[in-house]
């Protein structure tokens, strides 16, 4: 099992979706982000949809504007669930490859033992 690469339609929905998510949190209308951002107001739409990509730099922008990590833009919403995952996830980020497996395998153990009793 390794990482789950999205195709690239899939990658820049799940961008556009983030974007949009942090745009109508802040409750901001899209001009208004528009020019947070930096961006023409008529990009800020097609970007949502996953129909216009966003540069690096302008995720960084949003990332340090919006106090969110870029490494969620990545992340496909079906996939991260929120609450123990994400945190689960933002805990591994800064550990290293040995320290994530271990902890991969603990809850391989786990949920192995889970299942052994159900």
């Amino acid at each position: 099992m390794g990482i789950k690469v999205l195709d690239m339609s899939t990658l820049e929905k799940t961008i556009g979706h983030k974007i949009r998510e942090v745009r109508v949190a802040s409750r901001l209308t899209q001009e208004a982000f528009a020019n947070e951002i930096g961006v023409h107001p008529s990009y800020v739409g097609p970007m949502e949809k996953g129909r216009k990509r966003p540069s690096v730099r302008t995720l960084i922008r949003i990332a340090e504007r919006f106090g969110v990590p870029v490494h969620e833009f990545f992340l496909n919403p079906a996939e991260v669930r929120g609450g123990p995952l994400k945190e689960l996830n933002e805990l591994l980020l800064d550990r290293n490859v040995h320290e994530q497996r271990m902890v991969l395998d603990m809850a391989r153990a786990v949920i192995g033992r889970r299942r052994d009793a159900e």
